[in-house]
């Protein structure tokens, strides 16, 4: 008889936690009894500066913690380094508009992004320092920590600053005509100048603290003034590193900490009232420092009302917010849904081919030309941007001949996943919207027009919204217990949603269409569109989720079910109408909007939350992204094929998939650190990527004469394209040049790569209704030639 293991197996989430709880507090205890006998060990070399020094580190432990983190950001974060190119960007583009005229320049530079960005940096400094300064202060009312006391509030501020010094430099690192360009302008230098015009023109006593002594200059600065008259860059980073010191007289720091333990609550009623316009003024950087003022002023505050009152106040907030999640009472993630109509429902994939496909029928019923399903791999904003070019791309294509429809008609299903689906949706978005029908929009323009409205809305900042939402209110909303339940505060995937709203509202009408036509267009439903000669025009959208609770795979679309010949226990896919109960005969049933249900796909915690969907009966529907279970795309699409009964062989299918370079050797085989701790979390991950590469070889080895399989890929072995949701438009470039590679990217200095050589092969096959297996090594290397 086997023993049972099973009440093992559910206590183990309990037990794991019960261990780590255990061994974090060993570790606590042994480390505090650890560090003072080494340090008694080490009293005859350093005496009691070594005591102190720990003193001083645990009385600043919060201010240098949220430094710390913020440097770490922008050095290693791979999102940071985009924000920076953007925003070095968007400085050459304000110099570009002074055209010569520093004036001119000078405004633009002011009433930009970069501007605010910059001011709030060096609030951030001062904040950091004065938090610093005056825990130390008053934590030691002897002063036994007095030697420590500044230059630790100064190595607390100074460590945001060089972090942005020290990623500016990395981002600019790839690109080799801003390589030195950037440290010089972006952000750092631009810091650095404005620091000392703040300097010299706000406080109006810097020209003093140069020519004469002044007993308000940290040590050491007056020794060095002869040096630094000689050194202007050290001139304006002594300007900069003077501010705090001036203003940590008892009355300074007291008005200061007041305002800084106020910005977090003032920002936050000002992101519920725009919760995507104003995260956008003042950029990603800037809801970053934002969060990191408030975030050191409260931890500050709340350490030294904990120290009067003898409690851990810190502690205690801190699990409120668990107890309060654990009971579920602040989710405020459910997705706001809208009734779709039974006649948009469609019983199964056989139902809904032959709907798409009658335009398409020749007098004997056949349909002669391939039938492309298309799969969008995940990969954040610059998937989606891949998937939506290619699919606007392929739709202003000349018509075909036979049919006078554009080549995106032959497109029955597309199968996105996380950036992949947010891509196939915009792009429907914007076809459906008729923006670019000169029978709907006298202004649309004539040449590639779905082309150049796809790009303009991929360009917006979806990443500061985001940001506005994780970092203020969805932290909020943990330490309020009715917010999931009567005080719904828009969480952070409703700004995402709402910051692709308002890129769309704005894209449209900037391109002719009116305010009524461009708020319904965001608004389409799941529901298929036709043209106006009443053919179907609108592929299939699959959205691949994934269940909390089960793991299993959930499509988001208007199928009521993809394969009717096995119980709902047995499917290998389930649809989002089955999963809610969604009666057969019901005249309505109420689901998400297009966008939403592509973000709901692209929810990747915890950068975006999972959603919550309640079913008919009550209870409650987790989802997340698609890419848990599987991030291509493909097996989605194979289910629905194999569900196609006969038409899967009477009809060519052509599998066209987005996806990206495989892994190189190097990649394959390089080395870890940490492996030995680290090694179960990347196979864990590892394991998910692999798990979307089996169903991509199953049907590149698909032997059948009506199946056929090709791939239009970005080369991310040579541009590291960055998983978020703001892009830089050398980025934006690479994209669209791996989709169409035409001769801008030669003006732009991107070279063309046997990958781009190899996209533009299957894209021209997919023009002319060819087998794409004709794309090999030498049909690509003739391209290069």
């Amino acid at each position: 008889m086997q023993p049972d293991f099973a009440p093992i197996v559910s206590m183990t989430p309990v037990i794991v936690f019960l261990a780590l709880a255990a061994a974090l507090g060993v570790y606590l205890w042994c480390f505090r009894c650890g560090t003072r006998a080494f340090c008694r060990k080490l009293h005859h070399w350093l005496g009691e500066p070594c005591d102190e020094l720990i003193q001083a580190l645990t009385n600043v432990r919060w201010p240098l913690a949220v430094s710390v983190l913020i440097f770490l950001l922008f050095v290693w974060s791979a999102q940071t380094h985009e924000v920076l190119a953007k925003m070095a960007e968007r400085l050459r583009e304000e110099v570009a508009m002074g055209q010569g005229d520093v004036g001119v320049m000078i405004a633009a530079f002011v009433t930009g992004q970069n501007f605010l960005a910059f001011l709030l940096l060096i609030l951030l400094y001062i904040a950091l320092f004065m938090n610093a300064d005056w825990l130390l202060h008053v934590r030691d009312p002897a002063g036994k920590l007095a030697r420590f006391r500044r230059p630790l509030a100064q190595l607390t501020a100074s460590l945001p600053l060089a972090g942005v010094l020290i990623g500016s430099i990395r981002a600019a690192f790839g690109d080799i005509g801003d390589g030195l360009l950037l440290p010089l302008i972006g952000l750092p230098g631009v810091m650095m100048v404005m620091a000392s015009i703040v300097i010299f023109f706000v406080f109006g006593r810097a020209p003093d603290w140069l020519v004469r002594d002044n007993p308000k200059l940290p040590e050491g600065a007056q020794r060095t003034r002869a040096v630094l008259l000689a050194l202007p860059m050290g001139r304006l980073v002594l300007n900069l590193l003077s501010i705090p010191p001036l203003l940590a007289s008892d009355t300074h720091r007291a008005a200061f900490r007041a305002v800084a333990v106020f910005v977090s609550p003032v920002v936050l009623c000002i992101f519920l009232a725009a919760p995507v316009a104003i995260p956008q003024l003042v950029g990603p950087a800037g809801v970053l420092f934002l969060f990191a003022i408030g975030l050191s002023s409260l931890l500050s505050a709340l350490t030294r009302f904990g120290d009067k009152l003898r409690l851990p106040l810190i502690g205690i907030l801190a699990l409120t917010g668990v107890v309060f999640s654990a009971l579920d009472w602040t989710d405020n993630h459910l997705v706001p849904q809208q009734p779709l109509a039974a006649a948009a429902m469609v019983r199964d994939p056989v139902a809904a081919f032959e709907r798409w496909s009658a335009p398409l029928r020749d007098r004997d019923g056949r349909i002669e030309a391939p039938v492309y399903v298309v799969a969008a791999q995940g990969g954040g904003l610059y998937a989606a941007t891949h998937t939506a070019l290619f699919l606007a791309r392929m739709h202003d294509m000349p018509e075909d001949a036979q049919y006078r429809v554009p080549a995106t008609a032959r497109i029955f299903a597309v199968s996105g996943v996380s950036g992949g689906s947010v891509g196939a949706a915009v792009f429907e978005i914007v076809r459906s919207s008729g923006v670019c029908d000169p029978a709907v929009n006298p202004k649309a323009p004539t040449l590639n027009c779905h082309t150049t409205i796809v790009t303009e809305i991929m360009r917006h900042d979806f990443l500061s919204p985001l940001m506005g939402g994780l970092l203020f209110t969805d932290l909020a909303a943990r330490l309020i217990p009715p917010a999931g339940r009567y005080l719904v505060l828009p969480s952070r995937s409703e700004a995402l949603q709402r910051s692709f709203e308002h890129a769309i509202f704005e894209t449209l009408t900037l391109y002719g269409l009116s305010e009524q036509q461009a708020a319904a267009a965001y608004a389409l439903p799941l529901a298929e569109a036709r043209r106006k000669d009443n053919r179907i025009n609108s592929p299939l959208m699959l959205f691949n989720t994934t269940d909390v609770n089960t793991g299993e795979r959930v499509v988001i679309s208007r199928l009521r079910a993809i394969d009717l010949t096995k119980p709902n226990h047995l499917r290998a896919v389930r649809t989002y109408l089955d999963m809610i109960r969604c009666p057969d005969l019901a005249p309505e049933c109420p689901a998400p909007s297009m966008l939403a249900a592509a973000l709901i796909s692209a929810r990747f915690p915890y950068v975006t939350p999972a959603a919550s969907v309640f079913t008919s009966r009550g209870t409650k529907l987790r989802l997340v992204d698609g890419g848990y279970y599987e991030n291509s795309g493909t097996e989605t699409l194979h289910d629905l094929i194999d569900a196609l009964g006969r038409y899967r062989n009477e009809v060519r299918f052509e599998l066209v998939a987005l996806d990206f370079e495989p892994p190189s050797d190097d990649e394959i085989s390089r080395a870890h650190w940490a492996g030995e701790t680290l090694s179960p979390i990347r196979a864990m991950l590892a394991t998910r990527q692999a798990r979307g590469e089996l169903p991509k070889r199953r049907s590149e080895n698909r032997r059948a004469s009506n199946w056929h399989h090709s791939a239009i890929r970005l080369d991310r072995q040579e541009n590291e394209f960055t998983l978020g949701w703001i892009l830089s438009q050398r980025a934006l470039d690479e994209i669209s040049c791996h989709v169409w590679d035409d001769y801008t990217c030669g003006a732009l200095g991107i070279a063309q790569t046997p990958t781009m050589a190899h996209n533009r092969c299957v894209i021209d096959q997919l023009r002319q209704q060819a087998p794409t297996s004709l794309c090999g090594a030498k049909a690509v290397q003739s391209t290069l030639q």
